[in-house]
């Protein structure tokens, strides 16, 4: 026999969200409907690809040799001012816009040019040479492995791949990087389509990048008609579209806080408070337990959330207005009191002297703990408290303490929600640093400690201790 316990543990320590570092793309007008059109967005948020200056990016046209290359050149990061010498390739004029891309290619042997030492760079680039001058970017210049994502294919037309090729191309469709037709050939000779080399690099980009391996689409931001931000990244996850979670709640005059132990997320205002978990579909709002359909995630290092369901939860109207047009843009709109958290302060309305009513925000001396909601009768009624150290209390108070429904986050990232009595956690869920849960009512002990008094522990790796039923004494049962 031995015992289970369930003990606090307090450990100090906050961290807030890192701002968004957010790509400013351009629209093109005419890429509405596309089959490429998400392929396209993607390659350009990483800078690789723009369009033309009357904003047109003409997916179905050719793309020459020299602006392939241009591509991988910027992926490579380089100094290409090294590059801008003379050309080795006889028919690459010292003016040529794109020859220290060329120069660039040859240098590293990603490309050879043909025998009679010309490069033809206007010319539009084969599918096999594209192939070709890819798989060599990637495993002569990079030196990385590709993965053998596909069965190999046996294209119908798999005789016109010249010999030179065809273990490039075999090797690119292997990974997943290029297809054929729905006829089953791969076309070669064909030259390749600006749209067709822009999916290809983004299924290279995303092997080698699996961090924002979804295609994504920018809008500008507006916020009750105020333009919030230009440039906004939208990440479209399965027809979910996902945005950066301060640049949202920012933009309403939501606190955003985040407890890095556990990765949960707090955002709160006047009247809401929302809970929830990087990497973890449930969530909470007001205390009321919810779930995404995709969880939040980081991505390059800042957090997104699902747009749709986080603004209803928010009880905004999110609207993405001229879908696929140069004129696309997000707006929110809501109805909120905005108030101000670093001064102390009253907003509100006071009938008579000692009888105030409206909302506040009262800071202590040290001007980050406070209580920031509705005051009824000159009493708390609803609202957060924030003390010194960080931990974060919200729901229904009366004589100066949670009563009823509430929220408490501890600093170091402990999360419960369920109800109180008199300022001490009665009944709900708490949420442990490692993991594990504990769902049941709790009680206040003799030397004032707060203990489970019944219900059901869940470890982190999903071993349930107790049930609905089960009685703790002090914090522990005895199992077998």
């Amino acid at each position: 026999m031995k015992k289970a316990y369930l003990l606090p543990v307090i450990i100090c320590c906050l961290f807030l969200l890192s701002r968004p570092v957010l790509a400013d793309v351009t629209y093109f007008s005419d890429l509405a409907g596309h089959w490429g059109e998400t392929n396209v967005y993607y390659v350009a948020d990483f800078g690789l690809i723009n369009g033309y200056p009357n904003k047109t990016f003409c997916p179905d046209n050719e793309i020459t040799r020299t602006e392939f290359l241009k591509i991988l050149a910027l992926d490579a990061k380089e100094n290409l001012s090294v590059y801008a010498t003379e050309s080795r390739f006889s028919d690459v004029p010292t003016s040529f816009w794109g020859k220290q891309y060329i120069n660039w290619g040859a240098a590293n042997g990603i490309i050879d040019g043909y025998p009679d030492n010309t490069f033809h760079p206007e010319s539009a680039i084969s599918r096999q040479e594209m192939a070709v001058i890819l798989y060599r970017y990637t495993v002569t210049y990079r030196g990385l492995s590709l993965p053998s994502a596909n069965e190999e294919m046996k294209f119908k037309d798999e005789n016109s791949i010249g010999s030179w090729a065809k273990s490039a191309v075999k090797a690119i469709q292997k990974a997943g990087i290029i297809n054929g037709y729905g006829d089953g050939s791969f076309a070669p000779l064909s030259g390749a389509t600006r749209a067709e080399s822009a999916t290809m690099i983004a299924n290279y980009l995303k092997i080698y990048n699996p961090a924002t391996a979804t295609p994504s689409l920018t809008t500008d931001f507006y916020s009750n008609g105020i333009l919030v931000k230009t440039g906004v990244t939208l990440i479209d996850d399965g027809g979910i579209l996902l945005i950066a979670a301060r640049t949202f709640f920012e933009a309403a005059d939501f606190r955003l806080t985040y407890f890095g132990a556990t990765e949960l997320i707090v955002a709160d205002d006047i009247k809401n408070d929302l809970e929830f978990w990087i990497g973890q579909t449930a969530y909470y709002v007001n205390g009321t337990k919810r779930t995404f359909s995709v969880a939040p995630r980081l991505i390059n290092g800042v957090t997104y959330v699902p747009l749709k369901e986080t603004a209803d939860a928010a009880r905004f109207n999110a609207i993405i207005h001229h879908a696929g047009s140069k004129e696309q843009y997000l707006s929110i709109t809501y109805q909120d009191s905005f108030l101000t958290r670093n001064v102390n302060n009253f907003y509100g309305t006071a009938a008579t002297t000692g009888n105030v009513k409206g909302n506040v925000f009262f800071a202590n001396s040290d001007q980050i703990s406070g209580f920031f909601g509705q005051i009824s009768g000159g009493a708390m009624s609803y609202g957060s408290y924030t003390t010194s150290n960080g931990d974060l209390y919200f729901g229904n108070w009366s004589n100066a303490a949670l009563n009823g429904a509430g929220r408490y986050i501890k600093a170091d990232g402990e999360f419960f929600v369920g109800t109180f009595i008199s300022g001490v956690k009665n009944s709900g869920v708490t949420y442990y640093l490692d993991g594990s849960t504990f769902t049941g009512t709790w009680t206040k002990s003799a030397n004032g400690a707060i203990y489970p008094s019944k219900g059901t522990y869940v470890d982190k790796n999903g071993k349930v201790f107790g049930s609905d039923a089960t009685t703790w004494n002090n914090g522990a049962i005895t199992v077998n």
